[in-house]
């Protein structure tokens, strides 16, 4: 169903190295696991942590992140939540600068 490779001393099923990855991707560049993920999405009602976008294709379950993003504080190296990929960026793009991201908002709503 899912294929498989061929790797050193034998086969290996496609869905089982992707699982792999995805697990071992998000322990290593967040410190989380799956069950982590699941908690997250628990805690923020399914939905992106700022604009309340609800989250349509995470599947922890199944080891998906889908169209949620981790959040994280580049400076202190922690996690702060779940978010869609536009408010992922946001941040990121104000390079994370609180001040700025407040006179965004007095500029729009001037």
């Amino acid at each position: 169903m899912f294929g498989f490779k061929n790797r050193g001393e034998g086969r290996i099923c496609n869905e089982c190295v992707r699982i792999k990855n995805a697990k071992g991707n998000l322990k290593r560049a967040y410190g989380l696991t799956f069950g982590d993920i699941a908690q997250l999405l628990q805690d923020q009602d399914n939905a992106c942590a700022t604009c309340l976008a609800p989250f349509s294709q995470v599947d922890p379950d199944n080891f998906r992140m889908g169209d949620a993003n981790v959040d994280h504080c580049h400076a202190r190296g922690h996690h702060r939540g779940l978010l869609c990929m536009d408010c992922n960026i946001a941040p990121g793009k104000v390079k994370d600068n609180a001040d700025t991201l407040s006179r965004m908002i007095d500029y729009l709503t001037a």
